[in-house]
């Protein structure tokens, strides 16, 4: 019983809302009296039987047979444009759920080709074609007025595709706000500014001393910001809310299309509607499967290296088995166990390196930060490079000023100095490693110096990327991800890092951390 109620309240109000949409779509200048600059009730009809199913055709017929009756229309008339309008709206659906299923967001490319082609473009010709060879059997069309008649039913058509059945779509599921706040107040600034632009764009006469700085290109830029920032949901409301600012000021003789007949400027306005859609959703679209794949891209990385993990650890275990056993007088297997070794650890440090990165740029980085005697702990860490100072052949000089203390993550920490030591025994080898630690007021600083072949400083920043390395040292092993991930722990405890180098001399990378 609910159900049956449930379905005439639905139809009922379609119905109303058909009627409604339809009078005021046809009080906009409606060419030969029918085809208008934009017919509401086709972004409407296709929503509601998208998501109510195919079974509200009658409601849709009979509100278009009401609308198009009132309007003036023949019974006869009204009776098959109402035909057209209900063809293209189960042909509009059914092209959609062919080629696209239930997709509501609007988040693909192909979802969005499939809207704008099959339904906004294809399916209206039905209810263009069957109107306008009605009306002009009737005797409603004036000679030679068939092509402009048939152009304006469609455009009214398409344009209603493009912006009421893409907003209804979209917003049918609700939004996921943003909990940060700086882009929640980017999100309104960009809206206000949108908004006050085109209202600006289409409300200024040619009088006004503003106008001739007006263009309406500038609403692009501010639109395709929002839509990529913001996703569909921003953009379909701003696609909305700019047609109708649009459609307003030309009604009303104002803005850039008044130097025609209201007729041809409403002809400019629907083709600045229609871009202004086809831009967003497209824009749209785009933004999301860029950042969907760099979130599939983050997600295989992460699995791939967790997965890594057991096999590694499994080898290095039977590497220690297989050590103990080993005659210490057996050359080749002990420099085979060595290279072994050697192998394991750079999988080891790339494996961890990869997850490193995912965490971080998944912003899944817990730094775990505690009180922590700076000064301690790095000459502790400085300890451990004693084996690798003594293959690479640099002697480690310290110059660390005690009892620094602070707020910071030891595994972090710890991290960061290890990438600059193994970059500074890397590339200055046989040469001396310098590390200094020194207090500035609020600040520490930690530098970790080399006299390696230096860097150019048009590659200063470069260096800090994601698998960035210098070209001349290609032939140096790594895959450039430690100082991508010292830069972004460093940022993480709200510090920077830099670099100061002289070619042929050697680099100073340089540390600044807030003690708290």
């Amino acid at each position: 019983m609910m159900k049956k109620y449930s379905f005439l309240l639905k139809g009922v109000a379609l119905i109303f809302a058909y009627i409604l949409t339809a009078r005021l779509g046809l009080s906009l200048s409606a060419v030969s009296g029918f085809a208008t600059l934009i017919w509401l009730p086709t972004g409407l009809s296709f929503a509601a039987l998208f998501f109510w199913g195919q079974s509200f055709w009658p409601c849709i017929a009979l509100g278009a047979l009401i609308a198009n009756y009132w309007t003036g229309a023949p019974l006869w008339v009204a009776f098959m444009i109402a035909i057209g309008n209900t063809l293209e709206a189960i042909l509009g659906v059914w092209f959609f759920h062919r080629f696209a299923g239930m997709e509501t967001r609007l988040e693909r490319i192909r979802h969005v080709t499939v809207l704008v082609v099959f339904v906004a473009l294809l399916s209206t010709m039905v209810s263009a074609s069957i109107g306008t060879t009605t009306l002009d059997f009737a005797g409603l069309v004036k000679p030679g007025q068939f092509a402009e008649t048939w152009w304006s039913w469609w455009i009214g058509d398409v344009l209603s595709n493009l912006v009421i059945a893409p907003l209804l779509l979209v917003w049918s599921r609700a939004p996921r706000f943003d909990k940060n706040l700086g882009r929640r107040i980017e999100g309104i600034v960009l809206t206000l500014a949108v908004v006050i632009l085109c209202t600006f764009v289409f409300t200024s006469r040619e009088s006004d001393p503003v106008a001739p700085y007006i263009r309406t290109h500038w609403i692009f830029i501010l639109l395709i910001w929002t839509t990529l920032r913001f996703g569909q949901h921003a953009n379909v409301l701003l696609t909305m809310i700019l047609s109708s600012i649009a459609i307003w000021g030309t009604v009303l003789g104002v803005g850039p299309y008044q130097e025609q007949s209201l007729n041809d400027n409403l002809v400019l306005v629907q083709i600045f509607t229609a871009a202004v859609a086809l831009s967003g959703l497209f824009f749209g679209a785009l933004g999301r499967e860029k950042d969907e794949a760099l979130r599939m891209r983050s997600d295989f990385i992460s699995i791939a290296s967790h997965e890594l993990r057991t096999p590694i650890t499994s080898l290095n275990l039977s590497m220690l088995v297989l050590k103990s056993q080993m005659k210490s007088n057996d050359a080749i297997l002990n420099q085979a166990m060595e290279t072994l070794e050697r192998q394991s650890s750079k999988l080891s440090t790339l494996t961890e390196s990869l997850l490193d990165v995912t965490r971080i740029e998944s912003g899944n980085l817990v730094l775990g930060k505690t009180d922590l005697d700076l000064s301690v702990f790095l000459t502790e860490i400085s300890g451990h490079f004693r084996e690798l100072l003594q293959q690479t052949q640099c002697e480690l000089s310290l110059d660390i000023a005690p009892g620094i203390r602070g707020n910071f993550s030891p595994y972090s920490i710890e991290q960061v100095l290890t990438n600059l030591m193994m970059n500074a025994m890397k590339y200055g080898g046989g040469r001396p490693v310098a590390i200094s630690l020194k207090k500035n007021g609020a600040l520490v600083t930690l530098s970790v110096r080399d006299h390696g072949p230096g860097i150019p400083a048009e590659s200063y920043e470069k260096i800090f990327g994601k698998f960035e390395r210098l070209q001349e040292n290609t032939n140096r092993q790594g895959i450039g991800l430690g100082l991508y991930i010292s830069k972004l722990i460093v940022e993480a405890h709200h510090g920077k890092i830099s670099v100061n180098s002289e070619m042929g001399k050697g680099s100073t990378f340089i540390v600044e951390l807030p003690l708290t």
